[in-house]
């Protein structure tokens, strides 16, 4: 009899579990991987042994790096009767991975400068992305960094992906009116040095989104005369105001 089971607890189109917790892990316990699943053995800090779809069970053969790391294989002493014996179990958790893609994923930056000819021009962005898992591996190491639930990872990968799109954008020299005519050649440029950064955690964007345009009101007049009809029209309802005091309006 196996003394306990470990399988996934969440649905389709979350990344990991609700809820990851470090515990007592008993050997011989049973590991059940689904279809389109990636599950680890976490201890320490990182991600050691992994399982595709099946079920397994956590024995030396099973888990070598984990036995290695968490010196499983080597006896102990006893405090009290000085008898040697084998550990039982072992610190850790069950990470499961879904390898599915990830829509509509939210990104919202923080004020971007453009270098145009419209002096001191600032604006924000808003949208959705698509990503998916290209290397477990990193993307796991990635995720042994907090070991936190899904709401808690993916809220630290959309921030993630936000600070790296408006750095992009805020480098980039490009002509305000090439941009509102959403330019494909800069966007792509864009996404593939934001991917290069993206491919250091294991993850790779796609569809790129931009569903929201947003500039201070101070702008307006300065843009009025780049905006194309039917592309992005100007909505003067006022947007919350950011840390340096700035009211902003929203461009849909």
């Amino acid at each position: 009899m196996f003394t306990k089971k470990f399988e996934n607890l969440f649905v389709d189109g979350k990344c990991t579990q609700d809820k990851i917790r470090i515990q007592n892990i008993k050997l011989s316990s049973k590991v059940i991987v689904h279809t389109n699943q990636i599950a680890f053995v976490v201890a320490k800090n990182k991600p050691l042994d992994r399982f595709g779809e099946g079920n397994f069970v956590l024995e030396g053969g099973i888990i070598p790096k984990t036995y290695k790391i968490c010196n499983l294989d080597k006896p102990k002493k006893s405090r009290i009767s000085k008898k040697q014996y084998y550990p039982k179990n072992f610190k850790g958790t069950i990470l499961f991975i879904n390898l599915q893609k990830y829509y509509n994923m939210p990104y919202s930056t923080r004020n971007i400068l453009l270098f145009d000819r419209l002096a001191d021009f600032k604006f924000k962005l808003k949208g959705v992305y698509t990503f998916e898992i290209i290397d477990i591996d990193l993307f796991a190491k990635f995720i042994t960094k907090f070991l936190k639930g899904n709401d808690f990872i993916m809220s630290k990968i959309n921030n993630y992906v936000s600070k790296k799109i408006r750095y992009e954008f805020h480098k980039e020299e490009f002509r305000i009116e090439n941009f509102l005519m959403k330019n494909d050649e800069i966007f792509d440029k864009i996404i593939d040095k934001l991917n290069k950064k993206l491919s250091k955690i294991g993850i790779k964007a796609n569809d790129l989104v931009i569903n929201e345009f947003i500039v201070n009101k101070r702008n307006n007049n300065k843009i009025n005369d780049f905006i194309s009809d039917g592309e992005i029209k100007i909505s003067y309802t006022n947007y919350t105001k950011n840390n340096e005091g700035d009211e902003y309006v929203n461009i849909e």
